[in-house]
Protein backbone atom coordinates (compact mmCIF):
# COMPACT_ATOMS: atom_id res chain seq x y z
CA UNK A 1 0.00 0.00 0.00
CA UNK A 2 1.35 3.58 -1.06
CA UNK A 3 1.87 6.26 1.69
CA UNK A 4 -0.64 8.89 1.45
CA UNK A 5 0.93 12.44 0.05
CA UNK A 6 -0.61 14.86 2.88
CA UNK A 7 0.86 17.77 0.83
CA UNK A 8 -1.41 16.39 -1.97
CA UNK A 9 -4.26 15.76 -0.39
CA UNK A 10 -4.79 18.64 2.12
CA UNK A 11 -5.72 22.13 1.32
CA UNK A 12 -5.30 25.90 3.12
CA UNK A 13 -8.69 26.66 1.07
CA UNK A 14 -11.76 25.38 2.18
CA UNK A 15 -14.03 23.42 -0.26
CA UNK A 16 -17.19 25.76 0.10
CA UNK A 17 -15.05 28.60 -0.69
CA UNK A 18 -13.68 27.68 -4.31
CA UNK A 19 -17.63 26.98 -5.36
CA UNK A 20 -19.05 30.27 -3.54
CA UNK A 21 -16.61 32.89 -3.55
CA UNK A 22 -19.13 35.61 -2.65
CA UNK A 23 -19.90 33.70 0.67
CA UNK A 24 -16.17 33.60 1.31
CA UNK A 25 -15.51 36.98 1.27
CA UNK A 26 -18.32 37.62 3.38
CA UNK A 27 -17.63 35.66 6.23
CA UNK A 28 -14.34 36.94 6.39
CA UNK A 29 -13.31 40.05 8.47
CA UNK A 30 -16.66 41.23 8.87
CA UNK A 31 -17.31 40.74 12.19
CA UNK A 32 -20.19 38.59 11.53
CA UNK A 33 -21.04 35.51 12.48
CA UNK A 34 -18.56 33.02 13.47
CA UNK A 35 -15.35 32.19 11.64
CA UNK A 36 -15.20 29.23 9.19
CA UNK A 37 -13.30 27.09 11.55
CA UNK A 38 -15.44 27.40 14.02
CA UNK A 39 -18.18 26.27 11.72
CA UNK A 40 -15.89 23.28 10.88
CA UNK A 41 -15.28 22.43 14.19
CA UNK A 42 -18.73 22.54 15.23
CA UNK A 43 -19.45 20.15 12.37
CA UNK A 44 -17.33 17.98 12.86
CA UNK A 45 -18.19 17.63 16.82
CA UNK A 46 -21.94 17.36 16.16
CA UNK A 47 -21.40 15.10 13.74
CA UNK A 48 -23.30 12.03 14.24
CA UNK A 49 -20.36 9.78 14.48
CA UNK A 50 -18.42 11.44 16.83
CA UNK A 51 -21.59 11.85 18.83
CA UNK A 52 -22.27 8.05 18.99
CA UNK A 53 -18.51 8.73 20.79
CA UNK A 54 -20.09 10.76 23.43
CA UNK A 55 -20.68 8.41 25.83
CA UNK A 56 -17.98 5.77 25.93
CA UNK A 57 -14.97 6.33 28.00
CA UNK A 58 -11.33 5.65 27.62
CA UNK A 59 -9.59 4.11 30.77
CA UNK A 60 -5.69 4.60 30.86
CA UNK A 61 -4.54 1.98 33.49
CA UNK A 62 -1.14 2.41 33.32
CA UNK A 63 -0.84 5.96 34.02
CA UNK A 64 -0.42 7.38 37.25
CA UNK A 65 -3.64 8.70 38.53
CA UNK A 66 -5.39 5.82 36.41
CA UNK A 67 -7.58 9.28 34.53
CA UNK A 68 -10.82 8.16 32.91
CA UNK A 69 -11.67 10.09 29.69
CA UNK A 70 -14.65 10.45 27.41
CA UNK A 71 -13.55 9.93 24.04
CA UNK A 72 -15.25 13.80 22.70
CA UNK A 73 -14.05 15.61 25.76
Amino acid sequence: MDKLDWKKLLSPVRIKSIHRPEEHEHSMGTGEGREEIERDFDRILFSAPIRRLADKTQVFPLEENDSVRTVVA
